[in-house]
């Protein structure tokens, strides 16, 4: 009776954890793509470079929710890629990619700041 017990208790458990990992990775998803609506429809709005202070609110603002947005995407993207039903091979393969993507995202993100800042916004590289 015990054994029985246990034995359901763990594969509602591990259902759950299952579950909770979907749930977390399409409830990450919905986010991402709201925030991603939501800064279209905010660049839209946005106040001339006159207005002062509204336009470095504004800046702050869109500016947190597009790496907010950045990095739910990446979480989504790790979370699915780690999901039950996945291969191994599909996993590994999957996570590393990623992984390699995001870090080379964010040496190019780092690599524009520090040029953003050393040189203003006003950079032009002539290539012919």
């Amino acid at each position: 009776m015990l054994k029985r017990l246990t034995c359901r208790c763990s594969i509602i458990i591990g259902g759950l954890f299952f579950l909770q990992k979907q749930v977390l990775h399409a409830g990450f998803g919905i986010a991402v793509m709201v925030l991603t609506v939501l800064q279209v429809i905010a660049g839209m709005c946005r106040p001339g470079p006159d207005t002062g202070k509204k336009r470095v609110v504004f800046n702050w603002v869109h500016r947190l929710a597009g790496s907010l947005s950045y990095i739910l995407a990446a979480a989504t993207m790790f979370i699915g890629s780690r999901m039950e039903y996945m291969t191994e091979r599909m996993k590994t393969t999957g996570t590393g990619l990623l992984a390699g993507l995001v870090v080379v995202q964010m040496v190019t993100a780092f690599i524009l700041e520090i040029s953003s800042a050393c040189y203003g916004n006003n950079l032009v590289i002539d290539v012919c």
